[in-house]
């Protein structure tokens, strides 16, 4: 969400006056690295990570020097004529939240085949081996070479892909990409503000839960549902990528416990997995691969025993937490959205009624109010958070069960039971 300059707006750009804007130069995007560099701190909304990100260390800053880190941070960014994002955020929303779902938007996808080929390669290296696999049963270097390692490709790619990433889209981000301290500057690109969303090919949302509570976040998502529809607006919820990470972490943590039992405590689950072998046997009978299959998933499931409540509990608040972003997707009222400025409301709810014209909106929302329509219905025009626009749930998904199964047969093969 852009701030507007300390005078407040007289009036806003329309959207469809971009040679305008262009011509004067406001229009400008970032790109991933620079976004994310020192770890997204240009999202701390301190005057000290404001002059770190500017690349100014001091105590007791100058006007002046406060005026470089500005200048630094906006030549960074270039002129242009579209950005493939607009990244739209509430700044009640912490730095690192916001920092961990960036990552999880662009450095997933390289992180997962990170992990998988890693994990790949250390098994052919394994199969090229008199041995083969199996020669790790029971030994220490199973739970590095197939969990580990892995693992640890997998965090080093989801925290800096981005640096190395070939070809990169661009983006456009308020700290960034308009200028702060420089007030005639910055109120005519904040007032070309619905400029910008129509000239981008996606929008994406760190959603939080103030987010539509914020009047100038709406105006951003209805600019942009208005050009481009609701399929070009992706929303990602700033709590999906900790959660995401602590889910493996803990999982992690499950293995690592039973490994440490086992050395510890040398064959101390071996009544277990006895009892396993032989209640398989007796309910699959002489079928082996059945019988094998059944103890790996037992074995599975004492794995993540010392972590099940907590993981329970998390999946319990992922839920209710996507289901206050339905919620306030479906039932969100503009004219109860905060504004910081006072001044701002009334050229910001001008330029919404001129977005539709035709009323459709507006009516919705009259209509909303009196209970007149669902909540579906109310919520339509800013697009539901479906599996073309809803981001991260399937990799989410993908990473879990790549890291469970990774971690179940890393035990299965320590305690001998890995099919061969």
């Amino acid at each position: 969400m852009a701030r507007p300059a300390s005078g407040g707006l007289h009036r806003l750009r329309r959207p469809d006056s971009f040679d305008e804007v262009r011509k004067s130069g406001l229009f400008r995007s970032s790109t991933p690295c620079h976004l994310l560099s020192r770890f997204a701190i240009v999202f701390q909304d301190t005057l000290e990570a404001f002059l770190l990100a500017g690349g100014i260390r001091t105590r007791f800053p100058t006007m002046q020097q406060v005026k470089l880190a500005s200048e630094f941070l906006f030549n960074a960014s270039a002129e242009t004529d579209i950005v493939d994002i607009f990244i739209g955020h509430s700044w009640s929303a912490g730095r690192w939240s916001k920092f961990l779902a960036l990552c999880m938007y662009f450095n997933l996808d390289i992180a997962v085949k990170c992990a998988c080929g890693t994990w790949l390669l250390v098994v052919t290296v394994l199969l090229g081996w008199g041995g083969g696999i199996t020669i790790l049963g029971g030994s220490c270097l199973a739970l590095p070479c197939l969990t580990y390692l892995p693992i640890s490709c997998f965090f080093l790619a989801f925290l800096f892909a981005h640096h190395i990433m070939g070809e990169t889209p661009s983006v456009w981000v308020d700290r960034l990409c308009i200028h702060q301290t420089n007030p005639d500057l910055k109120a005519k690109q904040v007032a070309a503000l619905p400029v910008f969303v129509a000239r981008s090919r996606r929008m994406l949302i760190l959603w939080d839960d103030t987010y539509f509570e914020r009047l100038w976040c709406n105006l951003e998502l209805a600019t942009c549902a208005r050009f481009g529809g609701a399929e070009k607006v992706e929303v990602l919820p700033v709590w999906l990528a900790p959660w995401l990470l602590t889910s493996i972490l803990s999982l992690l943590f499950s293995v690592t416990l039973f490994d440490i039992l086992e050395r510890v405590f040398p064959n101390w689950g071996a009544p277990w997995i006895e009892g396993i072998a032989n209640y398989a046997e007796v309910i699959l009978g002489e079928k082996q691969l059945f019988v094998a299959a059944f103890r790996t998933w037992m074995m599975s499931c004492l794995v993540q025993l010392p972590t099940s409540l907590p993981c329970f509990l998390s999946f319990r608040m992922k839920l209710r937490s996507h289901q206050l972003l339905l919620d306030q997707m479906a039932a969100f009222d503009v004219r109860n959205a905060k504004c910081t400025l006072p001044a701002d409301r009334g050229p910001i709810e001008q330029q919404m009624r001129e977005l539709f014209k035709d009323g459709d909106v507006l009516e919705d929302q009259e209509a909303k109010a009196t209970g007149d329509v669902d909540a579906g219905e109310a919520g339509s025009f800013v697009g539901k958070p479906t599996k073309h626009n809803y981001v991260g749930e399937a990799w989410t998904r993908c990473v879990c069960v790549c890291a469970m199964s990774t971690s179940t047969n890393v035990y299965s093969a320590a305690q001998n039971v890995v099919l061969t």
